[in-house]
């Protein structure tokens, strides 16, 4: 009753300042946010009045409640205190919801690096396949073109250290593309330092590996360095003469090509058809010339050799001039042919014919081999056989 007496008149002497009772729900909610908060008079709503004298219908809406301390009417505001600790009270809650936020992005990021679904600036190991391949397959072809050509040796091998080392990067391992690379440097650098010293020997020693067999002015340059290539270059010379100024051995060497010849393709002889082979021979060995090349001797293998780049007749002509006579001729079979002399002569006046005519000439290369035996150099005899069935056979 007392209270409820005091609060009717407005205001009891020597009491502080009392709220009525709240009606509504909005006006309990502040209440009791006023009644819990540790600083006395702070609300939520800065704005919000709880004088008793703004409540419509309250008993003191006419009569302003005095202030406790100085007994005059005056509207409440919360204090700086009171303002300060919101300010700090909501700081604190945006912090601590942009802390939880970063903690959970955090979060997500480990399980993403561990599960590796997504990692910033790294790939799966199969990213760097492509370039693995490319280093090997670059460095191959390093290896291969620098034999021919150090330049496109040296260009493979830098491509394929450039794609070793971009797979590298992708965390793949191309060990074997980085050495098939430097192999392939390597390889080019030896082809590199070969060619020159090539060029700068043709340079100092013009007469190493310049053709030579010009005797005309009774000056031959000799080839050899060392005396067992003397020796051998000197039968080389005197063997291959024999092709220019032919001597009645290698007359009859190169008949017995010609007419062994002409049995193998046709099966008959020279003397099957009237004619001499020697005199074949002569006719293929007339306007033939050389140029000895370069010469070898090796003490320790008891080998020599002897190149040299030959014009000779060419004895294909022969060949077909007999292909095309058989061919015309009436008989059907080697026997008829040699049991008809009316096709013989058909055969062996378009073979004559052949021998008259301005033959051509056909340039080839050839070698002769040599063995050192007892101490003194010698030809291979079987070897010239075989070279000169190789200029002259049909």
């Amino acid at each position: 009753m007392a209270r409820d007496h005091a609060n009717a008149n407005g205001a009891s002497a020597g009491s502080a300042w009392q709220p009525v009772q709240p009606t509504s729900r909005e006006e309990r909610v502040r209440y009791r946010q006023r009644q819990f908060t540790p600083i006395i008079g702070s609300v939520v709503d800065a704005g919000d009045d709880f004088r008793t004298s703004t409540r419509p219908g309250s008993p003191a809406a006419s009569t302003p409640a005095p202030s406790p301390q100085t007994g005059k009417s005056r509207p409440w505001a919360p204090s700086s205190a009171t303002t300060q600790a919101e300010a700090a009270r909501s700081h604190a809650a945006s912090s601590k919801k942009a802390r939880a936020q970063e903690l959970r992005r955090k979060a997500i990021r480990r399980a993403q690096l561990k599960g590796g679904d997504a990692r910033e600036g790294a790939t799966s190991p199969s990213a760097g396949t492509g370039h693995v391949v490319a280093a090997v397959i670059m460095g191959v072809l390093a290896i291969i073109a620098a034999s021919s050509s150090w330049l496109v040796g040296f260009v493979f091998a830098v491509i394929a250290l450039i794609q070793a080392g971009k797979a590298k990067k992708l965390g793949s391992s191309a060990v074997l593309g980085r050495s098939l690379g430097i192999l392939g440097i390597i390889v080019a650098s030896l082809a590199l330092i070969t060619t020159a010293f090539n060029s700068m020997g043709g340079l100092l020693d013009n007469d190493s590996y310049a053709p030579d067999g010009d005797t005309s002015s009774g000056v031959v340059r000799m080839l050899s360095t060392t005396p067992s290539e003397a020796r051998v270059e000197e039968l080389a010379r005197a063997q291959f003469d024999k092709l220019v100024n032919p001597d009645e051995d290698t007359i009859q060497r190169v008949a017995d090509v010609l007419d062994e010849s002409m049995y193998e393709w046709y099966g008959f002889t020279h003397a099957d058809l009237g004619l001499d082979a020697t005199e074949t021979a002569r006719w293929a060995l007339e306007g033939g010339s050389y140029s000895l090349s370069s010469v070898f001797a090796f003490d320790d293998d008891k080998e020599g050799s002897a190149y040299a780049d030959v014009t000779v007749r060419d004895t294909s002509a022969l060949d077909n001039t007999l292909w095309e006579a058989v061919s015309s001729v009436e008989s059907d079979t080697l026997e008829e042919l040699r049991n008809n002399p009316a096709d013989l002569e058909i055969v062996a006046s378009a073979y004559r014919d052949a021998l008259e005519s301005t033959p051509e000439m056909d340039d080839r290369f050839i070698d002769l081999q040599f063995t050192l035996q007892d101490g003194e150099w010698v030809l291979d005899e079987e070897y010239w056989d075989y070279t000169l069935d190789d200029l002259y056979h049909m």
